[in-house]
């Protein structure tokens, strides 16, 4: 299953479910995986380091 949207942090988020009828040793019989792919936007930078201020 996956979903898209560029206007959320992220982007794309994929699920997918795995099953493995015939396995070997130390392979389970049923994988999830969940992957997304995070976007940073607006990188102009909201935290900045204090800054002192100067009164004339």
């Amino acid at each position: 299953m996956r979903t898209r949207n560029e206007n959320l942090v992220f982007g794309t988020i994929d699920l997918r479910f795995f099953y493995f009828p015939r396995t070997t040793e130390g392979i389970d019989h049923f994988r999830v995986t969940l992957t997304s792919n995070l976007q940073v936007k607006y990188t102009a930078g909201f935290v900045k380091k204090p800054q002192l201020v100067r009164y004339n």
